[in-house]
C-alpha cells in the first residue's frame, strides 16, 4: 500500500512540473516522482512511465517506460493498462503482440476509459492477428463514442456509412461524423465536408463543404487537401494570351493575373501532393500542361513553373 509520503512526493513533483515554487523544474520532479513510484503509488508510476516514454525530465526509455505502466496496470490504473496495450500494439521495446494489447486494452475499457474502448474495438476491427468481430468492435466504438470518443465516432460513422459491423444509415452516419468534426476530429471532418461536396448522406452544400474540408485540410488531411483544391480550383483556371495589332504588327497584350481562388486550389492541391496523393499529384501536372498551351499566360513564380524550372 502507498504511504502518505509517497502523495506527498508525487504532490510535490506535480509542483515542481507547474512552477510553484518558481521556475518548472522537471528534473527535481521526475526525481520525487520516482521516490513516489518506488513506494507504490499508483497515480506516480502511471506518470513516470509517460515521462520515460515521451523523455519529460528523463531520458526517452521504452523498458522504464514499460516497467511503471505495468506497476501501475498491476494496481488497476485504467490509463496505464491503456498506455501499456499501446506498446503492445506498436511493439515498442516488446514483440508486437496484438492479443496482448487487447487483454490490457479490455482491463482498461471494462473501468469505462474511452481510451482503452476505442483501441479494443480497433483491435477487434482491424487487427491481423486477433479474429475480426465487428459486432464487438461496434459495442466497443459505442461505448467511446457515449463519452464523446473523436476517434470513435467517425468510426461509429463509417461503419454506418458502409454497412459493415452495423446497418448502413446514412443519418447515422453524417450525426456521427458532424460530432467527430465538432471535436476537430479530422478524419470526421473529411468526411462530413466531402458527403455536403457530393451529398450522399447529407443535402449538398458548397459553403458548408467547404468549412469542412478546410478544417481537415488545416491538420494535413491530404484527401480533404485534394477535394478542397478541386473545389477552389476556377471552371476556366487559365486564358490563352490574346494579341493587340500595333504600328509593328502583332503584340501581346499583358498578361492575366491568376485568381485568389486559384492560387489557393494550387496550394491546398500542392499541400496534397507532398504527402503522395497520387490524384493531386496528376491534378497539378495536368494544370502545368493547360498553363503551357494557353502560351505560358501565368506570372512565373506561382506554383505551377514547369517541371526543369
Amino acid at each position: 500500500m502507498p504511504t502518505t509520503d509517497a502523495q506527498d512526493d508525487y504532490n510535490q513533483a506535480m509542483d515542481h512540473v507547474e512552477g510553484r515554487f518558481g521556475e518548472p523544474d522537471l528534473a527535481t520532479a521526475a526525481t520525487l516522482m520516482a521516490k513516489a513510484a518506488a513506494k507504490g503509488y499508483a497515480q506516480a508510476q502511471y506518470q513516470l512511465g509517460v515521462w520515460h516514454d515521451h523523455g519529460i525530465g528523463v531520458p526517452q526509455n521504452d523498458s522504464q517506460a514499460r516497467h511503471w505502466y505495468e506497476q501501475a496496470a498491476l494496481q488497476g490504473d485504467a490509463a496505464a493498462q491503456c498506455n501499456l496495450g499501446v506498446i503492445h500494439a506498436l511493439g515498442q521495446g516488446v514483440p508486437q503482440d496484438d492479443a496482448k494489447a487487447a487483454f490490457w486494452y479490455e482491463k482498461a475499457a471494462l473501468q469505462g476509459d474511452p481510451q482503452g474502448e476505442y483501441n479494443l474495438g480497433y483491435i477487434y476491427q482491424y487487427s491481423d492477428t486477433v479474429p475480426q468481430d465487428l459486432a464487438k468492435a461496434h459495442h466497443w466504438y459505442s461505448k467511446a463514442a457515449a463519452q464523446e470518443e473523436p476517434d470513435a465516432l467517425w468510426r461509429l460513422g463509417e461503419m454506418h456509412m458502409q454497412g459493415e459491423g452495423a446497418p448502413r444509415d446514412p443519418q447515422k452516419a453524417a450525426d456521427y461524423f458532424r460530432r467527430a468534426a465538432a471535436l476537430g476530429q479530422r478524419d470526421g471532418q473529411f468526411y462530413l465536408g466531402h458527403d455536403y461536396l457530393t451529398g450522399h448522406l447529407v443535402e449538398a452544400d458548397k459553403a458548408k463543404a467547404r468549412f469542412w474540408l478546410e478544417k481537415a485540410a488545416q491538420q494535413e488531411e491530404g484527401r480533404a487537401q485534394y477535394h478542397l483544391g478541386l473545389l477552389l480550383l476556377p471552371a476556366q483556371p487559365f486564358r490563352p494570351c490574346a494579341f493587340e495589332r500595333t504600328v509593328a504588327g502583332v503584340a501581346p497584350l499583358p498578361e492575366t493575373a491568376p485568381t485568389a481562388a486559384l492560387l489557393e486550389a494550387i496550394h491546398w492541391l500542392k499541400a496534397a501532393a507532398a504527402q503522395g496523393h497520387v490524384p493531386a499529384q496528376n491534378k497539378l501536372r495536368q494544370l502545368r500542361s493547360m498553363r503551357h498551351s494557353a502560351n505560358d499566360n501565368y506570372p512565373s513564380g506561382k506554383g505551377l513553373e514547369r517541371e526543369s524550372e
